[in-house]
Formats: C-alpha cells, structure tokens, sequence
C-alpha cells in the first residue's frame, strides 16, 4: 500500500551524526518530503525563526 504524501510538507530534520543524517534525509525524500537538516537544536531553532510561513503547532 502507497501513501500520498500533501504536498509542499518539509521536514526539519535535526541529527548531529552526518552520516545517519544523511540516510535519514534520503529516505524522506524517496518519500516525497521536503527535508531541511540541522546538526543542533540551536541551529533548527535559527531555522525556525527565519521561516517565512508560520508554522502549525
């Protein structure tokens, strides 16, 4: 069974090891997401905070 992902869903990844990161975000990707990665949570937060559309809670 296939799932139908919304489109223009991102994913803010955050995960410090390179490589699982790396693997992480392909997957997600074959997957159909769009996946921003951050190696600290400060780092994601910045990436937050610089986000031009709101963010649903």
């Amino acid at each position: 069974m296939s799932e139908i992902v919304p489109k223009n869903v991102s994913i803010l990844l955050v995960e410090d090891e390179i490589l699982v990161a790396v693997l992480q975000k392909k997957q997600l990707e074959n997957f159909g997401y769009s996946v921003h990665h951050a190696k600290t949570g400060e780092e994601a937060v910045q990436l937050i905070a610089q986000a031009e559309v709101p963010l649903l809670a």
